[in-house]
């Protein structure tokens, strides 16, 4: 079996000597909004203040919300920044002050960015270099995949929602135009102080979004998060649609900002800035599923159908695609992270392009030798080498026309090297996936590689949930899982060859528990594994990488319990810092300060933690009615669960929101019935299986968690389901470590 799958790069790198010459005059005003977070507005102003930028940026305007604490000079003075520019607001402006700072900037440039991201210096080199005629928005793979949720292309109509708070650079005359557009509408003053919810719609151009690598900061304040913030957003983005539906009924030409004449919808480019070097890579690979190619004008032709059609392409977007977009986007193979992998979701086709666009601010100038390396899976060898690779000074003559090495390199030569730009990767061919490795033909399966170890986790579970343990091969299975163990770290990883991470090491325990085979484990090594996860704070990291969440503390409660060593961790640390992470509405959030969320699947919250307080004893953090509440409002009209406010239902949530009120014995408080309808209304009655809702593919993760749902629900024929460890009870009780909880009665009949 190969041990990484990828259809092009995990890293691209041009090797060259590079001489760089500073005459440009820094012509960027750079606007960071002040409210409660003081230190972070510092870090970013001693970051941005940096002489790697000092061609870059002009001023940095610190606008200060705060009325009731202005901003001196002292407060910077463990960075003193020459360029710093501050300005205390007489009220606050909330997000408008960015608009009203950049159009009064003396650059015809504005870097906007919030205060709880760091951006590297080299992405706003970057995105400086690549503005022209319109604006350049920054964002994570999460929020691009929302972006293009949020978005609409008719006849008259072509625009994308996107945040500018993750690192934007927009015209200093955009700023201008906008704000006088929204006086021309005469918006109330609640809506230009939201003004981020209405810019990039009322511009009725879709924005050019950067997949990139924008740091979180975090510390406390935030004012967009939890269901407040959800509803207020989107109560702000609909006015935005209203307004723009008005603009363009009005059929008058002579609107500020708006574009009324949009182009005709066509290919969306994917796009990442590099990490450690200016430049962006350039992608014409199909990124999105084909739901958000389809014609859909006759469906959506008004802005005001936004939510609608968000609604539509949302159900239609598979669980593959999600995780494989926020974990191997476009920007993994630009992020000089030779760990991390770019996997494109559809085959590439003949007349795809890669392109590597090398900026700088400072021209670069190359000696007459280039070689370019690209590190790629070894199953794409033959397809990378049936392409062909050339340069251009500005993208409309390529030279020469060659191909890559077998391995995998290709080196340039010439005097038109000097002057080169762009660095192009051409596909000859067709690339099926499908045709990958030699085990299997099916591309989901190395798609899906990352969750291997707890498919088979989630599978087992079912398995025995049903009362057909015996289904798999034992000893195959635990030969799989002790060919996924990481000697040098003492745990497991997902796939063989990858690395150990808490959560495989967590499904190679628990399917070792169900097979009584905890004999193969090596038990002080991955209780050391667990052990050197945990942070100062209390919370665990997922990996050696560092990655932080409330769902990893559950994992590693749940892993040493299941092999007796409990005893050998900080408990209070542990549960101490769970308790700072419980919200208003009585759930938790995967870190402190975050919104809550019911699930584990994709961030950690009221599940893991409160599973986690179980084990851990310390139920008296939670505020049992008041969790109860918030977890029952997840119940939707059709009887499936959602995981947070105005999100769609999803079969999964059967199990996270269930097992917490089974938790906290109020399983009774939701529609048992219609959630058991929906769960059986999303089987598949040929294949069999179970997916996240009704019409789509199913999957083995929706299939455990649905039949986990119908366990808790008292489904007849079902064994009992362990919430607390998401293991059959009996497993559990035999171990001596069931704790109260209490589910639906076992019926009889259906």
């Amino acid at each position: 079996m190969k041990r990484t799958l990828t259809l092009l790069a995990t890293a691209i790198a041009l090797f060259a000597v590079v001489r760089k010459s500073s005459n440009s005059r820094p012509d960027v005003t750079v606007v960071v909004l002040n409210w409660v977070r003081l230190p972070n507005v510092v870090k970013i102003v001693s970051t941005l203040c940096a002489p790697s930028l000092g061609d870059v940026i002009k001023e940095i305007v610190v606008w200060n919300n705060n009325f009731n604490r202005p901003l001196v000079d002292q407060d910077f003075a463990g960075s003193p920044c020459s360029k710093l520019s501050i300005r205390n607001s007489p009220e606050n402006l909330y997000f408008q002050a960015r608009f009203v700072a950049c159009a009064n900037a003396s650059t015809p440039y504005c870097f906007i960015q919030d205060d709880d991201y760091l951006v590297k210096p080299e992405i706003v080199t970057s995105l400086r270099a690549r503005i022209n005629t319109h604006d350049i928005f920054h964002l994570p793979p999460d929020e691009f995949i929302s972006g293009h949720l949020l978005s609409i292309q008719s006849p008259l109509l072509d625009f994308g929602f996107s945040w500018l708070g993750y690192g934007a650079m927009i015209l200093r005359s955009n700023a201008q135009s906008f704000l006088a557009l929204l006086d021309t509408l005469q918006a109330s003053k609640q809506e230009k102080q939201m003004a981020d919810n209405y810019f990039t719609i009322l511009k009725n151009e879709f924005p050019e979004i950067w997949t990139g690598h924008p740091i979180s900061l975090f510390g406390g304040g935030d004012f967009t998060v939890g269901e407040e913030g959800v509803a207020r957003n989107r109560k702000h983005i609909a006015a935005a649609t209203s307004y723009l539906d008005h603009i363009i009924a009005s059929g008058n030409n002579s609107w500020p900002y708006v574009s009324l004449a949009p182009s005709s919808p066509g290919p969306r480019l994917e796009r990442a800035p590099c990490l450690e070097r200016s430049c962006v890579l350039e992608s014409t690979l199909q990124f999105l599923p084909d739901s958000f190619h389809a014609s859909d004008v006759s469906s959506f032709n008004k802005a005001a159908d936004l939510f609608t059609r968000e609604a539509h392409l949302s159900s239609t977007l598979i669980p593959e695609f999600s995780s494989n977009y926020t974990e191997h986007s476009l920007s993994k193979a630009v992020d000089a992270n030779p760990s991390t992998s770019f996997r494109s979701l559809k085959n590439g086709t003949i007349g795809d392009t890669l392109t590597l666009d090398i900026l700088d601010r400072r021209r670069l100038n190359w000696t007459n030798t280039i070689q370019w390396v690209w590190m790629i899976a070894s199953d794409n060898v033959p397809l990378v080498e049936a392409s062909k690779v050339s340069f251009s000074t500005d993208q409309r003559t390529w030279v020469p026309d060659v191909s890559l090495t077998a391995e995998c390199r290709i080196t340039m030569e010439g005097k038109s090297l000097e002057s080169a730009r762009y660095f192009r990767l051409h596909l000859l061919k067709d690339f099926d996936q499908r045709n990958l490795g030699k085990s299997t033909d099916d591309y989901a399966y190395h798609l899906t590689a990352h969750l291997r170890l707890n498919a088979i986790y989630w599978g087992l579970t079912a398995l025995f949930t049903m009362g057909h343990p015996e289904a798999l091969d034992k000893e195959e299975v635990i030969a799989y899982i002790q060919s996924c163990w990481d000697e040098r770290a003492g745990g497991f990883g997902a796939h063989p060859g990858h690395d150990a991470h808490i959560h495989a090491t967590l499904s190679a325990i628990q399917i070792l528990v169900m097979y009584d085979a905890l004999d193969r484990l090596d038990i002080p090594r991955v209780v050391n594994f667990i052990l050197s996860l945990q942070q100062s704070s209390g919370v665990f990291a997922g990996d050696q990488w560092g990655e932080l969440d409330t769902r990893f503390s559950y994992i590693a409660v749940n892993a040493l319990s299941l092999i007796g060593c409990l005893d050998q961790l900080d408990k209070h640390k542990t549960a101490d810092y769970i308790r700072q992470c419980k919200n208003f509405d009585g759930g938790f959030g995967n870190h402190i300060g975050a919104e809550s969320h019911a699930a584990m699947a994709l961030s950690a919250t009221v599940f893991p933690c409160v599973a986690a307080l179980t084990i851990l004893d310390r139920l008296d953090i939670v505020d049992r009615d008041a969790l109860a509440w918030w977890l029952s409002e997840r119940q939707l009209p059709n009887g499936g669960l959602n995981g947070r406010p105005e999100k769609l239902e999803d079969v999964c949530y059967s199990f996270w929101v269930l097992s917490a009120l089974a938790i906290l014995q109020k399983v009774s408080w939701i529609d048992s019935d219609k959630l058991t309808s929906f769960i059986l209304s999303a089987q598949d009655p040929e294949k069999g299986g179970i997916s996240d809702r009704p019409g789509n593919v199913v999957d083995v993760f929706h299939t455990q968690f649905g039949i986990a749902g119908l366990s808790l629900l008292g489904y007849p024929g079902l064994s009992d389901l362990d919430p607390v460890y998401c293991m059959p009870a009996k497993i559990i009780e035999a171990k001596g470590l069931r704790k109260e909880w209490k589910g639906l009665d076992r019926r009889s009949t259906v």
